[in-house]
């Protein structure tokens, strides 16, 4: 499945996948999730692949798992998330992951 994902993202060739444990160490900046317009109550958890460029920043998000209007909002702000540069060989190298996001961590517009 995450090789499917991946081919989506063929633009970009990397080596290196981190678990989600190891992207979620590798998040800088955070931007909250906001769920506009949606006052349903949604639980559960998404999936989604990251694909993070040489300078930390996201170059392509598939989703893996997840409710429908979760992982749109998700998507949307992880987008704008910041993720640490990684090297390897002295060089920095794109790198992908899975991010596993709790549906606790959405927030209402406010």
């Amino acid at each position: 499945m995450r090789r499917a994902l991946l081919a989506v993202c063929a633009t970009v060739r990397q080596s290196v996948h981190f678990s989600a444990k190891q992207m979620s160490s590798l998040v800088v900046t955070r931007v909250p999730i906001v769920l506009q317009g949606h006052n349903v109550r949604i639980s559960g958890t998404i999936e989604l692949l990251v694909v993070v460029g040489t300078d930390g920043i996201p170059t392509c998000i598939s989703v893996v798992r997840g409710h429908p209007i979760l992982t749109s909002a998700a998507i949307d702000s992880v987008k704008n998330w910041r993720f640490r540069a990684y090297r390897r060989n002295r060089s920095f190298v794109s790198y992908s992951g899975s991010l596993v996001i709790d549906a606790k961590e959405f927030v209402e517009p406010g």
